[in-house]
């Protein structure tokens, strides 16, 4: 070949790499020259590098990520404190160990028998959602028997029977919770990225979105930007800030007010931002933060009202994205509204039960004051107090393995007793 055709060839080169580079920046920071689907090809593209070594480093394992390798516990409850007496009920997000798919079963504590299952009877869209990786998160128990269940892109309605009776029109993911007239918050994503705005388009990122969704039909009632919440009420500094991801804000509970106090009212919403170690308080009538706090909770999941004067935060505590916890173990942090004060009594039952999950996880402080810990990652519900741990769950598949939880609900006696009287 003559000189001058492999030098062409040299500089047709490095021309088309600076117009693709150019392309790529040009879709990241929002730009409008390059439509879909031409720039979905374009991003593609620049993440094959990234997508070819996920495929290579893949193993059997982690296409079932339902299944944990464990054999130190036998089924359903081991006490460790032979003291301690269980009371309530749990709503488990499991996997059947046959089908492989997602069910909800629901645990008597009292009796430390399984009451009810709920199976899938209807067919799942393998389109939207892979069956190896399919999980039914935080269910929620109706009157009717009926379940609400998040799938971290669709919300479902099941019935007794396992038949669906209706699937969100939003896009939904993480927690599902009632307000106090019995609609639903979830947080949600749009299909495609917004372009948050201040005088001038900023980074094409992931935004989360406050939604209301009617608990009979399914439809969305309202919804609201959370990036747009941060902006309007003066937090552009945090919310724009420390990103190494698009997925900069992370949403993962929205937990509705349904008790006046002097610090909140009835339909307020205190909520979790993961990815700024962020909880704060949101009048949805004003469109005002009434509150916001960073930390010390790292990475958190998981936040709820106690009592009329605190909160409490489930801290993962994890470190990003080096991902090593930053006291070895996840903590239980409770922040008082009067003494603006934030507490760790919990801290020993973390630390004994070497309790650890990384990402998701889930708490609450029982009405005697007992602290209930779903620790995700390593499919264990944990029962325990200031002095330690209590008791642990897993749901046992075979003798060497659990099952991935996904969210699962602890109801008491009498929250059991009110869901069955409405």
């Amino acid at each position: 070949m003559k000189i001058w055709k492999i030098g062409l060839i040299i500089w047709l080169f490095f021309v088309s790499l600076i117009i693709f580079g150019w392309a790529v920046w040009h879709i990241v920071n929002g730009g409008q020259l390059i439509k879909e689907p031409y720039s979905t090809v374009v991003i593609n593209l620049a993440k094959f590098p990234a997508n070819l070594r996920e495929i290579l480093a893949s193993t059997d394992e982690d296409n079932i990520p339902t299944f944990i390798k464990n054999k130190n516990y036998k089924q359903s409850l081991t006490k460790l404190n032979k003291k301690y007496h269980a009371t309530g009920f749990l709503l488990l997000s499991s996997i059947n160990s046959k089908t492989l798919l997602p069910e909800v079963k629901l645990f008597d504590l009292n009796s430390n028998k399984f009451l009810k299952k709920w199976k899938i009877n209807f067919p799942l869209n393998t389109n939207e959602i892979s069956k190896t990786s399919f999980r039914f998160i935080h269910p929620l128990l109706l009157n009717d028997s009926s379940i609400i269940t998040n799938t971290s892109l669709k919300t479902y309605r099941i019935n007794s029977q396992g038949n669906l009776i209706w699937k969100s029109d939003a896009i939904t993911h993480h927690s599902l919770e009632n307000d106090h007239d019995g609609n639903l918050y979830a947080p949600s994503r749009s299909i495609k990225k917004d372009v948050l705005k201040t005088t001038e388009p900023i980074l094409k990122l992931d935004n989360d979105y406050i939604t209301k969704i009617n608990s009979n039909t399914g439809k969305t009632i309202n919804k609201k930007s959370i990036g747009k919440i941060l902006i309007e009420n003066g937090y552009q500094t945090l919310l724009f800030s420390s990103n190494a991801e698009t997925d900069f804000i992370h949403t993962n509970d929205i937990q509705p007010a349904t008790t006046n106090s002097n610090y909140w009212r009835i339909g307020d919403l205190l909520i979790s931002l993961r990815h700024k170690s962020t909880v704060f308080l949101y009048r949805p009538s004003t469109n005002k933060v009434l509150w916001l706090k960073t930390g010390p909770w790292l990475n958190q999941h998981d936040c709820d009202f106690i009592g009329n004067n605190k909160i409490g935060v489930l801290g993962n505590d994890l470190v990003r994205p080096v991902d090593d916890l930053l006291n070895g173990h996840n903590n239980q942090y409770i922040y008082n509204f009067e003494t603006k004060k934030t507490s760790t009594i919990y801290t020993k039952m973390f630390r004994e039960g070497r309790i650890i999950t990384k990402t998701e996880g889930r708490s609450d402080i029982l009405p005697n004051g007992d602290l209930y810990v779903e620790e995700t990652n390593y499919g264990r519900i944990i029962f325990g107090d200031k002095n330690g741990v209590n008791a642990i769950f897993v749901d046992r598949m075979d003798k060497d393995h659990i099952a991935m939880l996904g969210w699962s609900r602890y109801y008491s006696n009498e929250e059991m007793k009110a869901i069955f009287k409405k």
